[in-house]
């Protein structure tokens, strides 16, 4: 008869340690590769995101409203006097900035200094949009 002590296995504690574990390796890794996959083929966009995101902290650290700049028609945007282009060398046909169109062919989208910027989507040549998330200060494609 094999005694209590030799039995070979794990307990019960222990199993609910490794799947704790490995729950939380899976929370923290699973939204990084599923955001890596989306990502991959927008790496101009990655561009635009991250040039948004130092605007924004430039708009905080200098407690100031900031431009970016965008032309329709043209395939580049500006942020300072630095231009930009748009994702796979698009044109820009159509724009909508807070839901209005804008007046003439330059207009600007603003960032705060508290962090958000203007609402604005973008409809490209290549049947994309890009459409911003305001309170993230931060651009998504539509239409892949």
């Amino acid at each position: 008869m094999v005694s209590i002590r030799e039995a070979k296995g794990f307990t019960f504690i222990e199993m609910m340690v490794v799947l704790a574990i490995m729950s939380v390796a899976m929370f923290v890794l699973v939204p990084r590769v599923i955001n890596g996959i989306l990502e991959r083929g927008t790496i101009p966009l990655s561009e635009m995101n991250k040039l948004l995101d130092k605007a924004k902290h430039e708009a905080a650290s200098k407690k100031e409203t900031l431009k970016l700049k965008f032309v329709l028609g043209s395939n580049n945007y500006y942020y300072g006097e630095k231009q930009y282009s748009l994702p796979e060398g698009a044109e820009l046909l159509e724009a909508r900035v807070n839901e209005k169109r804008p007046e003439g062919l330059e207009f600007s989208v603003r960032i705060y200094p508290d962090g958000i910027c203007d609402y604005f989507r973008l409809k490209l040549s290549n049947d994309k949009r890009i459409v911003s998330r305001p309170l993230l200060c931060e651009v998504k494609i539509e239409g892949v």
